[in-house]
């Protein structure tokens, strides 16, 4: 561990302000990072990852603790004046590939998004010849 950082998991790494690694194999960098699992990776601002395998940056990622996600980029804030964080996912990936985009809870399956798409320019094609 670095800075004011700490490691607590078996061979964990943690650099940075208030930063702790918790799980086994674990890492933790920024400023406030918590990285509780296994195997997982957290780096940026407030930044949390709770489940094994699980990778988050950004800052003020959602605090997945059932670990629905394998990748998250944080988006999040905290409101001084209120003194509440805002956690918030630019993107999130879950462990079947659906892409999560601006906290949606609709995961988009991009090949099948891509196999609608030709789909429908057939049957637009057949129309129109």
């Amino acid at each position: 561990a670095l800075s004011s950082a700490s490691s607590y998991g078996a061979n964990s790494f943690a650099c940075g302000g208030g930063c702790k690694s918790y799980g086994a194999y674990s890492f933790a960098c920024g400023v406030g990072v918590g990285s509780y699992g296994d195997f997982s990776f957290a780096c940026g601002e407030n930044v949390l990852t709770r489940q094994q395998h699980q990778f988050a940056i950004g800052k003020y990622n959602t605090d997945d603790q059932n670990g629905k996600f394998a990748f998250a980029i944080g988006n999040g804030n905290y409101d001084s004046d209120t003194k509440k964080e805002n956690r918030s996912n630019a993107i999130a990936v879950d462990w079947q590939g659906k892409i999560y985009v601006n906290n949606s809870e609709t995961g988009v399956d991009v090949l099948d998004l891509l196999n609608r798409i030709t789909a429908l320019e057939e049957k637009v094609a057949a129309l129109t010849s």
